[in-house]
Protein backbone atom coordinates (compact mmCIF):
# COMPACT_ATOMS: atom_id res chain seq x y z
CA UNK A 1 0.00 0.00 0.00
CA UNK A 2 1.40 3.62 -0.75
CA UNK A 3 2.16 6.00 2.14
CA UNK A 4 -0.87 7.93 0.71
CA UNK A 5 -3.65 5.45 0.91
CA UNK A 6 -1.89 4.27 4.28
CA UNK A 7 -2.37 8.08 5.27
CA UNK A 8 -6.05 8.70 3.86
CA UNK A 9 -6.79 5.46 5.96
CA UNK A 10 -5.16 6.84 9.59
CA UNK A 11 -6.95 9.81 8.90
CA UNK A 12 -10.45 8.46 8.30
CA UNK A 13 -9.41 6.45 11.77
CA UNK A 14 -8.78 9.30 13.61
CA UNK A 15 -11.49 11.43 12.12
CA UNK A 16 -13.98 8.89 11.68
CA UNK A 17 -16.54 10.35 9.85
CA UNK A 18 -20.30 9.78 10.71
CA UNK A 19 -21.91 8.15 8.06
CA UNK A 20 -24.99 6.29 9.59
CA UNK A 21 -28.47 7.60 10.41
CA UNK A 22 -30.97 5.77 12.63
CA UNK A 23 -33.46 8.01 12.88
CA UNK A 24 -30.93 10.32 15.99
CA UNK A 25 -28.98 12.33 13.54
CA UNK A 26 -25.53 11.50 12.23
CA UNK A 27 -23.65 8.57 14.02
CA UNK A 28 -20.08 6.61 13.49
CA UNK A 29 -20.30 3.02 12.72
CA UNK A 30 -19.38 0.72 15.22
CA UNK A 31 -15.40 -0.50 13.67
CA UNK A 32 -12.78 1.76 14.08
CA UNK A 33 -9.50 2.13 15.87
CA UNK A 34 -7.39 -0.67 15.92
CA UNK A 35 -10.00 -2.99 14.38
CA UNK A 36 -10.07 -0.74 11.00
CA UNK A 37 -5.55 -0.49 11.48
CA UNK A 38 -5.98 -4.41 11.59
CA UNK A 39 -8.09 -4.52 8.58
CA UNK A 40 -5.69 -2.24 6.89
CA UNK A 41 -2.88 -3.87 7.52
CA UNK A 42 -4.18 -7.36 5.53
CA UNK A 43 -5.44 -5.38 2.78
CA UNK A 44 -1.32 -4.09 2.64
CA UNK A 45 -0.86 -7.58 2.29
CA UNK A 46 -2.12 -8.55 -0.45
CA UNK A 47 -1.15 -5.15 -2.59
CA UNK A 48 -3.32 -2.56 -4.31
CA UNK A 49 -5.10 -3.73 -7.35
CA UNK A 50 -4.41 -7.04 -6.45
CA UNK A 51 -7.10 -7.94 -4.09
CA UNK A 52 -10.70 -8.43 -4.10
CA UNK A 53 -13.18 -8.40 -0.86
CA UNK A 54 -16.66 -8.26 0.37
CA UNK A 55 -18.34 -6.61 3.00
CA UNK A 56 -21.96 -7.67 4.26
CA UNK A 57 -23.17 -4.07 5.50
CA UNK A 58 -21.27 -0.50 4.80
CA UNK A 59 -20.03 2.70 6.15
CA UNK A 60 -16.08 3.66 7.65
CA UNK A 61 -14.45 0.54 6.40
CA UNK A 62 -16.11 0.52 2.99
CA UNK A 63 -14.04 3.89 2.69
CA UNK A 64 -10.96 1.81 4.31
CA UNK A 65 -11.61 -1.26 1.36
CA UNK A 66 -12.00 1.68 -1.17
CA UNK A 67 -8.61 3.76 0.05
CA UNK A 68 -6.78 0.77 -0.21
CA UNK A 69 -7.74 0.37 -3.93
CA UNK A 70 -9.08 -3.05 -4.58
CA UNK A 71 -9.32 -4.74 -7.77
CA UNK A 72 -12.78 -5.13 -6.83
CA UNK A 73 -14.51 -4.42 -3.97
CA UNK A 74 -18.66 -5.74 -3.23
CA UNK A 75 -20.55 -4.25 -0.61
CA UNK A 76 -24.03 -5.03 0.25
CA UNK A 77 -26.09 -3.08 2.52
CA UNK A 78 -29.90 -2.11 1.24
CA UNK A 79 -29.70 1.63 3.13
CA UNK A 80 -29.72 3.78 -0.27
CA UNK A 81 -28.95 6.96 2.09
CA UNK A 82 -25.79 5.44 3.64
CA UNK A 83 -24.42 4.83 0.33
CA UNK A 84 -24.44 8.28 -0.71
CA UNK A 85 -23.00 9.65 2.46
CA UNK A 86 -20.20 7.30 1.58
CA UNK A 87 -19.69 8.08 -1.97
CA UNK A 88 -19.94 11.83 -1.13
CA UNK A 89 -17.40 11.42 1.51
CA UNK A 90 -15.43 9.73 -0.55
CA UNK A 91 -15.75 12.43 -3.40
CA UNK A 92 -14.72 15.25 -0.52
CA UNK A 93 -11.19 12.73 0.57
CA UNK A 94 -10.10 11.71 -3.25
CA UNK A 95 -10.81 8.48 -2.53
CA UNK A 96 -11.38 6.70 -6.21
CA UNK A 97 -14.65 4.66 -6.00
CA UNK A 98 -14.70 3.46 -9.04
CA UNK A 99 -14.12 -0.20 -8.22
CA UNK A 100 -16.51 -0.42 -5.05
CA UNK A 101 -19.69 -1.91 -6.40
CA UNK A 102 -22.51 -1.19 -3.65
CA UNK A 103 -25.17 -3.03 -4.01
CA UNK A 104 -28.81 -1.68 -2.37
CA UNK A 105 -30.25 -5.16 -1.33
CA UNK A 106 -30.77 -7.54 1.30
CA UNK A 107 -27.60 -10.16 2.01
CA UNK A 108 -30.11 -13.33 1.32
CA UNK A 109 -31.40 -11.57 -2.05
CA UNK A 110 -28.04 -11.02 -3.67
CA UNK A 111 -24.67 -13.38 -2.33
CA UNK A 112 -25.91 -15.96 -3.76
CA UNK A 113 -25.51 -14.93 -7.58
CA UNK A 114 -22.30 -13.13 -6.56
CA UNK A 115 -20.89 -16.44 -4.81
CA UNK A 116 -21.30 -17.85 -8.51
CA UNK A 117 -19.03 -15.60 -10.09
CA UNK A 118 -16.31 -14.53 -8.00
CA UNK A 119 -13.45 -15.26 -5.54
CA UNK A 120 -12.53 -13.14 -2.69
CA UNK A 121 -9.58 -12.36 -0.56
CA UNK A 122 -10.96 -10.87 2.47
CA UNK A 123 -14.62 -11.18 3.66
CA UNK A 124 -16.32 -8.69 6.10
CA UNK A 125 -19.18 -9.96 7.96
CA UNK A 126 -21.36 -6.98 9.70
CA UNK A 127 -24.80 -6.95 8.02
CA UNK A 128 -27.55 -8.07 9.85
CA UNK A 129 -26.96 -9.99 13.40
CA UNK A 130 -29.90 -12.18 13.95
CA UNK A 131 -30.79 -15.57 13.09
CA UNK A 132 -30.61 -16.64 10.42
CA UNK A 133 -28.22 -13.57 8.21
CA UNK A 134 -25.14 -14.30 10.29
CA UNK A 135 -24.92 -17.37 8.89
CA UNK A 136 -26.22 -16.92 5.17
CA UNK A 137 -23.76 -13.93 5.02
CA UNK A 138 -20.67 -16.70 6.25
CA UNK A 139 -22.39 -19.41 3.72
CA UNK A 140 -21.62 -17.28 0.85
CA UNK A 141 -18.78 -15.38 1.83
CA UNK A 142 -16.95 -19.11 2.28
CA UNK A 143 -18.46 -20.33 -1.18
CA UNK A 144 -16.59 -17.29 -2.55
CA UNK A 145 -13.04 -16.92 0.23
CA UNK A 146 -10.37 -18.86 -1.38
CA UNK A 147 -8.02 -20.66 0.51
CA UNK A 148 -5.67 -18.36 2.62
CA UNK A 149 -8.26 -15.60 2.56
CA UNK A 150 -9.95 -13.60 5.87
CA UNK A 151 -12.63 -14.17 7.27
CA UNK A 152 -13.87 -11.22 9.79
CA UNK A 153 -16.70 -11.53 12.14
CA UNK A 154 -17.92 -8.66 13.78
CA UNK A 155 -20.00 -8.06 16.80
CA UNK A 156 -18.78 -11.52 18.36
CA UNK A 157 -20.58 -10.89 21.47
CA UNK A 158 -23.74 -11.06 20.04
CA UNK A 159 -25.50 -14.61 20.11
CA UNK A 160 -25.77 -15.37 16.90
CA UNK A 161 -22.40 -13.93 15.74
CA UNK A 162 -20.96 -15.37 19.23
CA UNK A 163 -22.35 -19.17 17.69
CA UNK A 164 -20.04 -18.48 14.33
CA UNK A 165 -16.97 -17.38 16.40
CA UNK A 166 -17.43 -20.66 18.45
CA UNK A 167 -17.87 -22.95 15.17
CA UNK A 168 -15.37 -21.01 12.89
CA UNK A 169 -12.68 -21.32 16.37
CA UNK A 170 -13.17 -25.20 16.63
CA UNK A 171 -13.22 -25.86 12.99
CA UNK A 172 -10.61 -27.61 11.49
CA UNK A 173 -9.50 -25.47 7.93
CA UNK A 174 -9.45 -22.56 10.28
CA UNK A 175 -7.23 -20.45 12.28
CA UNK A 176 -8.24 -17.95 14.54
CA UNK A 177 -5.33 -14.99 13.96
CA UNK A 178 -6.49 -12.18 15.85
CA UNK A 179 -9.31 -11.19 18.64
CA UNK A 180 -9.72 -7.69 18.85
CA UNK A 181 -12.00 -6.33 22.12
CA UNK A 182 -13.83 -9.30 22.30
CA UNK A 183 -15.73 -8.01 19.52
CA UNK A 184 -14.05 -8.59 15.98
CA UNK A 185 -12.01 -12.19 15.15
CA UNK A 186 -9.93 -12.44 12.14
CA UNK A 187 -9.58 -16.09 10.95
CA UNK A 188 -7.60 -17.58 8.36
CA UNK A 189 -8.92 -19.90 5.97
CA UNK A 190 -6.78 -23.12 5.70
CA UNK A 191 -8.50 -25.18 3.56
CA UNK A 192 -9.77 -25.11 -0.22
CA UNK A 193 -13.60 -26.57 0.33
CA UNK A 194 -16.57 -23.71 -0.43
CA UNK A 195 -18.70 -25.67 2.16
CA UNK A 196 -18.14 -26.93 5.72
CA UNK A 197 -18.35 -30.30 6.41
CA UNK A 198 -21.94 -31.88 7.61
CA UNK A 199 -22.63 -32.31 11.55
CA UNK A 200 -20.43 -35.06 11.78
CA UNK A 201 -17.78 -32.84 10.57
CA UNK A 202 -17.91 -30.03 12.93
CA UNK A 203 -16.49 -29.96 16.32
CA UNK A 204 -18.09 -27.83 17.63
CA UNK A 205 -21.46 -29.19 17.10
CA UNK A 206 -20.34 -32.56 18.10
CA UNK A 207 -19.53 -31.26 21.48
CA UNK A 208 -22.66 -29.48 22.65
CA UNK A 209 -25.53 -31.88 21.58
CA UNK A 210 -28.35 -31.38 24.11
CA UNK A 211 -29.35 -34.02 25.42
CA UNK A 212 -33.07 -35.28 27.12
Amino acid sequence: MTPLSQQQIEILIKEDPKLHDWGKGPQSGGLGGDILRTLAGYLSEFGEGKFTSLETGAGLSTLVFAAAKPAKHFAVNPDAGLRARIFAEAERRGISMANVEYHEQFNEYLLPDLAKANVIDIALVDGGHGWPSVFVDFCYANMMLRQGGIMIVDDILLYPCTQLYMLLKHQPGWKLEKTLYSKTAFFRKEWDQKLLPDFGGQPYLKNNIILS
